[in-house]
């Protein structure tokens, strides 16, 4: 391990100018990277700016909204609860949303492990989508059912791989069912506070409004990036509510390392869990967020954040859309 150790710490110098070269090439507003090995985190810095007209430089400690992230979260947390006996990964998501059941979805017999790997085929976000673009605001539960109720299954359950917005969401309400607290209790007792990851919660945090970096446009839409509000994502956290910071992030992944975790055994880490035959589910499940990139593996976990807000792109540029991808 020492000789692991040692060798990490030797590319850091050049990480770092590889970064700093970056950030002038493509004329990022701000970046924060963080790398750590064995629970140690090695490497934590920050380039360029929270607020650009404001002149408000970068921190290591500013918060970034992590989008797709949002839903690693979401699964620990099923599967801390399948671990407590409190729920199977193969109960069907009606048992726990009745409002399926009582709406004739057939996504009511989905189970909760197909919503997890994206096999129910759930709609992505709704027919038009229009919140990404803060046209209207972020679904509330009810209206979330609703949008899951008009032809929110696309194809059949089982038949193949269709990643979904609306389906973590759904995941999001079994949860709150389960445990009897809101989603966004939940996660934060049963993950963020015992990591002590005071710089991560489960969606935009107004009291903390002064902390969060400020999210700008992509050069795709104009040659000028614009500014781009915070916003509440209300029912969709569990897909793409939370907010973070590059070293809270590799603490976080550095949990789910097989042998190094807390927050799940082993068996749950390893994600060995699925059913006979089924495609392996990988982990961390839909991990690549826009807004952010990070790995996690035995050897090293590394996370990177770029300037945005619920809408920063997968590319690593911030654009309104939380899903989608970006040229430079």
């Amino acid at each position: 391990m020492t000789d692991t150790l040692s060798a990490y710490r030797k590319t850091l110098p050049y990480i770092h100018e590889w970064v700093s070269y970056k950030v002038w090439q493509l004329r990022v507003p701000g970046v924060q990277v963080a790398i750590g090995f064995g629970g140690e985190v090695l490497f934590d810095e920050a380039w360029g700016y929270a607020d650009v007209e404001a002149g408000r430089r970068l921190t290591t400690t500013d918060l970034f909204r992590i989008a797709s992230h949002s839903k690693t979260f979401t699964a620990t947390a099923l599967l801390q609860l399948a671990e407590r006996g409190s729920l199977r990964l193969d109960d069907t998501v009606g048992t726990y949303v009745p409002a399926l059941v009582d709406g004739g979805s057939l996504l009511a017999d989905a189970t909760i492990r197909e919503l997890m790997e994206m096999g129910a085929g759930v709609i992505r976000d709704g027919h038009d989508g229009d919140y990404w673009s803060l046209l209207r605001p972020f679904p509330d539960e009810q209206e979330l059912l609703a949008l899951v109720l008009d032809r929110g299954q696309k194809v059949p359950t089982g038949s193949s791989f269709n990643y979904s917005n609306l389906g973590y969401s759904l995941l999001g309400l079994v949860i709150a069912a389960v445990s009897g607290r809101s989603y966004n209790d939940f996660v934060r007792e049963s993950i963020t506070e015992p990591l002590g990851l005071r710089n991560t919660g489960p969606d935009w945090d107004p009291t903390r409004a002064d902390d969060f970096v400020i999210g700008y446009t992509g050069f795709h839409t104009a040659r000028q990036r614009q500014r781009i509000d915070h916003v509440d994502t209300h029912a969709m956290a569990a897909a793409t509510g939370f907010h973070g910071t590059a070293s809270d992030l590799v603490k976080y992944f550095s949990q789910h390392v097989i042998g190094a975790g807390s927050l799940l055994d082993d068996h749950s880490s390893d994600s060995r869990s699925a059913r006979p035959g089924a495609p392996p589910t990988t982990w961390p499940p839909a991990a690549t967020a826009p807004g952010s990139s990070s790995t996690a593996s035995e050897a090293a976990t590394s996370a990177a954040t770029r300037a945005g807000s619920p809408g920063t792109s997968r590319s690593r540029c911030s654009t309104r859309h939380p899903d989608s991808s970006c040229p430079s």
